[in-house]
């Protein structure tokens, strides 16, 4: 195959290319490489301290990680009282789950997070 020689302005063209083509490579690879070490997202965070709080039965710190409006509309015992309500709920549906072995392991998980 024959090629074309490329023209004087097209020479610079891509020599005036060249510099800008590097710094767009620099610049992606160094967000990949920052990308890759960030930290978990503060959504990511939020979800594992109230998990957290839920696990160690700490409603107090649950209600604290919830947003302003439902403050405004619980105050913290209405809002134990609905995560417990929420639990009884699942207790009295597991009924519903087809497998005996199943139904038992999730009322008993349930019920040994309320006690």
């Amino acid at each position: 195959m024959f090629y074309r020689a490329l023209t004087d302005e097209q020479t610079l063209r891509v020599r005036r290319a060249r510099p800008v083509i590097a710094l767009a490579a620099v610049a992606f690879a160094i967000g990949v490489i920052v990308g890759a070490n960030s930290g978990s997202s503060s959504a990511d965070s939020l979800a594992q301290r109230f998990v957290a709080a839920w696990s160690r039965n700490d409603y107090a710190a649950m209600y604290a990680d919830v947003d302003a409006r439902t403050r405004r509309s619980l105050n913290a015992d209405e809002f134990a009282a609905g995560i417990k309500g929420s639990c009884t709920a699942i207790i009295a549906n597991a009924g519903h789950t087809p497998h005996v072995e199943q139904r038992a392991l999730v009322t008993d998980r349930v019920r040994a997070f309320l006690a």
